[in-house]
């Protein structure tokens, strides 16, 4: 199949058996959407191809600092502390979703809604963080 007819299937929202779709809404436009560590764009995300799994699916305010992101991943442990609570401050919504193959995933995450489950979710990261060293 040809790469520009393989998206035009994807964009008219026809899901391959071993891909899902995911697409990622928000209550303001052109927030940063990361899929686990990769940026995939800014809200709306429509339809985007994902291989069946587990991911958490965030989303940033582009005014706030993007690339501390990344030292979740790469950083000391003491860098990963100090990034989680920089992040914790900014604001940043966060939820897990399950995508199946030959399923479409839609998601509306909120900044506004972000606060109240704030904790749970910065307390959950650094147990993870933990666990990982």
């Amino acid at each position: 199949m040809g790469k520009y007819l393989w998206l035009t299937i994807l964009s008219a929202g026809v899901v391959c058996a071993d891909t899902g779709l995911l697409s990622v809404r928000s209550d303001r436009a052109g927030l940063v959407v990361y899929l686990g560590n990769d940026s995939i764009g800014c809200t709306p995300v429509v339809n985007h191809p994902v291989e069946p799994g587990d991911y958490w699916v965030s989303i940033f305010n582009p005014d706030s600092t993007q690339d501390r992101y990344s030292v979740l991943e790469s950083g000391s442990l003491g860098d990963r502390l100090n990034t989680l609570w920089y992040l914790a401050r900014v604001g940043k919504g966060t939820t897990r979703v399950n995508v199946r193959s030959g399923e479409t995933r839609q998601l509306f995450i909120s900044l506004r809604q972000a606060a109240p489950f704030l904790l749970g979710a910065l307390l959950g990261a650094l147990i993870a963080v933990l666990a990982c060293n």
